[in-house]
């Protein structure tokens, strides 16, 4: 059976516990589709590496980044994915507390399909997230 994922590469524990509730509002996290947690940058990079699951059993269809990250920064991680096959064309938003238009500029250089600031009221990034997930996975159903 095919599993249809969101990845989620996030170190601080409440923000990823924040998102995956988040995620859950919605619906994600539910029957076919759930919330895959990665923790820090270098544990990313080995995923993108290590991933050997057969193609029918394992997608991911949309990745959240954080990139203020322990080990490799998220931007790394970015254009790393960009040049990784099978995962080169997946959905990238990038997460994070920054909004400086610098960092967001460079973010969507890189390759980034959206850009979501952190630092919102809980209601707002629900309501942002659903709009991620409609415009980036395959289904706009959840559940």
């Amino acid at each position: 059976m095919k599993k249809n994922r969101i990845l989620l590469i996030e170190d601080n524990p409440d923000h990823a516990d924040l998102i995956i509730n988040a995620l859950n509002d919605e619906g994600a996290g539910n029957g076919d589709k759930d919330v895959f947690l990665i923790k820090d940058g270098q544990d990313a990079i080995d995923f993108f590496d290590e991933n050997d699951l057969p193609e029918e059993y394992f997608q991911i269809e949309l990745i959240l980044l954080d990139i203020n990250l322990p080990k490799v920064n998220g931007m790394d991680i970015l254009k790393y994915i960009r040049k990784t096959p099978g995962y080169s064309e997946t959905p990238v938003t990038i997460m994070s507390t920054d909004s400086r238009k610098d960092t967001v500029g460079k973010a969507y250089r890189y390759g980034a399909n959206s850009y979501i600031e952190k630092l919102v009221s809980y209601d707002k990034l629900v309501e942002k997230l659903k709009n991620v997930k409609d415009l980036f996975t395959r289904s706009y159903a959840f559940s």
